[in-house]
């Protein structure tokens, strides 16, 4: 435990270093890169420690010890929990300095206890160079922490909920979690697999090519990120639209692991969706692509039901054995403290401005998003997980019910909210998961785990609070050092909320429709594919077909899912058995090229290429 939390110590500051200083991005992916680039110095250190040394060598059980406190803890850092809230939290104070007008206004709708009102503390955050007013920021801290802490508990609750029908009954395939268990299990037998090294020889040498010629452009480099190819240029195919052809070797990878039907329904689903709104605009129907305008085939609507509708499907799935979990001694505390932490968060956003029916409407829908998160982490291990881009738990209400429904302040406190629901790349219940498949798989006290848990999340909470301030109030977040990502999120949600105030909308009976058609849609895919032992099509593929997930990453499913197909074809099951030695080291090349190129950066005071967008 000491030697994880002096990991975490660490990993907290190089992840600050690279995401608010560094333009690089180590902990938006389902794959940890930083948690997975220690593991493996630590098991190739271990393993010459277990020849000449073995006294002083850890143990397995010790070497995924300090791997769970690690990916139990990071994402409290990303995306989805502190960084994209806490900028939202001083957004409107900084523009009402910097533009006045209506912004003075919105600023003043956050009240003292979330948001600091000094002007110089709102100043050095964005523009830098100065030291963190930790005074002004104690009790807003205090707050937000308490917020992510009850998140957090409420998201562990439910893993140790539903983690005997997942992980026992259905023993669901957990993709993200096949290379630590196997890195760990014969350390000395996967580093001398030449198989492996051959992978991992591909992504290393690629992506490191990549990264010098971002610095030395003379050098001849093959670009892996996703370029748009355009197929057609006449209606009605050209309402198709462009294709993203990307290589991502992570993604590859993970893809090899997962069952066929399941990668072949992702990028099946893809094309389908893509082929409607062709038949759509030959019918002559409307097909403007527009955020706050719903026009048939209402993809971000569908991709919303599909979601929720899923995460629905998932606890009905599972009622049976939640109902044996919930007679239970461990089952009872869970629920209670899912029950309490629920509360606390109504209550928090109650008293923040907004009112008690819409709290708990959002995050009732944040939650079921996460359990569709989980869900698609353990079946699919996506590099990314994505939700719905558009349709987030917030504009579920502003795009479905409409904003004449709710007053400025209630717009304006859903507005920093968003910081946290629009996306789940950083929510921890994936992470709880399958830090506890890593515990059944090797044999680990389940309840010892769940204490490392807990502790990793308080320390990391701590630790992710300090190094991010830091970083921020010495870089700035509005200065050319930093990275615009977190900036443009940020400004992207107040844009929206802005155009909100000047055009209120309605009740959007199409949208909503088209979210319960979809969720539906999802009820039946699972119900024939229960029925007919050959139905092809997953409803993941469905789920996950308007979201960026697939759309980022289809190519390496056709890929990965083609390539398994054949092997089991021509080599049956051997050969495949014998093939993820070679998927599982193009999983750690890539680990290691991005992660190795963004340290060395680091150190050596030189920018670093975005190997992912």
């Amino acid at each position: 435990m000491l030697a994880g939390l002096a990991a975490e110590a660490a990993l907290f500051w190089w992840v600050a270093c690279s995401e608010i200083s560094g333009d690089v991005y180590l902990i938006c992916y389902s794959l940890l890169m930083p948690a997975v680039a220690l593991l493996t110095a630590v098991v190739a250190f271990n393993s010459a420690l277990q020849r000449w040394l073995p006294v002083l060598a850890f143990r397995r059980s010790e070497v995924l010890t300090v791997y769970i406190m690690l990916i139990s803890s990071l994402p409290v850092a990303g995306f989805g929990m502190m960084r994209f809230l806490i900028p939202s939290v001083v957004y409107p104070a900084y523009m009402a300095q910097k533009i006045g007008g209506r912004w003075e206004q919105l600023a003043q709708h956050l009240p003292s206890w979330l948001a600091p009102k000094n002007p110089t503390v709102i100043t050095g955050f964005f523009e830098g160079s100065s030291r963190v007013p930790w005074g002004d920021w104690l009790v807003p801290i205090a707050c937000w922490g308490a917020l992510f802490l009850a998140l957090i508990t409420a998201q562990l609750a439910l893993t140790i909920m539903l983690r005997r029908q997942w992980i026992e009954a259905e023993r669901l395939t957990f993709p993200i979690v096949y290379l630590p268990l196997r890195m760990t299990e014969q350390p000395r037998r996967f580093f001398a697999d030449r198989l492996m090294w051959l992978g991992f020889a591909g992504p290393f040498v690629m992506q490191s090519l990549l990264a010098i010629n971002y610095l030395y452009p003379a050098v001849p480099a093959r670009q892996l990120k996703a370029y748009f190819f355009s197929p057609f240029v006449t209606r009605p195919w050209s309402e198709f639209g462009a294709i993203p052809i990307g290589f991502y070797p992570i993604a590859i990878g993970l893809a090899y692991l997962i069952p066929t039907d399941v990668s072949f329904s992702c990028w099946f689903f893809y094309f389908l969706v893509r082929l409607v709104n062709v038949v759509a605009a030959a019918l002559g129907l409307d097909t403007t692509r527009a955020v706050s305008v719903s026009t048939f085939p209402y993809f971000q609507e569908q991709a919303a039901g599909a979601w929720i509708g899923f995460a629905a499907l998932t606890l009905w799935v599972g009622r049976r054995e939640l109902g044996r979990v919930l007679r239970e001694t461990a089952g009872r505390r869970a629920a209670i403290a899912l029950a309490a932490s629920m509360i606390f968060i109504f209550g928090f956003t109650a008293m923040a401005g907004l009112p008690a029916w819409l709290a708990i409407g959002i995050f009732v829908i944040y939650m079921m998003y996460v359990i569709s998160a989980a869900r698609v982490r353990a079946e699919v291990g996506t590099q990314w997980t994505f939700a719905p881009l558009v349709w987030t738990p917030n504009a579920v209400f502003m795009l479905g019910l409409g904003t004449r429904l709710f007053a400025e302040n209630a717009m304006t406190n859903m507005a920093v909210l968003e910081g946290i629901t629009v996306d789940v790349r950083g929510q921890p219940m994936p992470n709880h998961m399958e830090s506890l498949k890593i515990a059944e798989q090797s044999r680990l006290d389940r309840g010892k785990v769940m204490t490392l848990i807990v502790v990793a999340t308080v320390t990391g909470l701590a630790l992710a609070f300090y190094t991010s301030f830091w970083h921020w109030y010495h870089t700035g977040l509005m200065t050319a050092k930093a990275d615009k990502y977190h900036i443009y999120k940020v400004a992207l949600n107040f844009t929206q909320l802005e155009s909100r105030l000047q055009s209120p909308t309605s009740f959007n009976r199409a949208g909503l429709g088209a979210m319960g058609f979809a969720g539906v849609f999802t009820w039946a895919l699972a119900i024939l594919r229960g029925q007919f032992t050959r139905w092809p099509f997953h409803p993941l593929g469905y789920v996950l077909s308007n979201t960026l997930t697939v759309g980022a990453f289809w190519l390496p499913m056709m890929i990965a899912n083609v390539s398994k197909v054949l092997v089991l074809r021509y080599g049956g099951a051997r050969s495949y058995r014998r093939s993820i030695a070679l998927f599982v080291g193009i999983i750690l090349g890539d680990v290691v090229a991005e992660t190795g190129w963004t340290l060395a950066g680091r150190i050596g005071h030189f920018p670093v290429y975005q190997f992912l967008t």
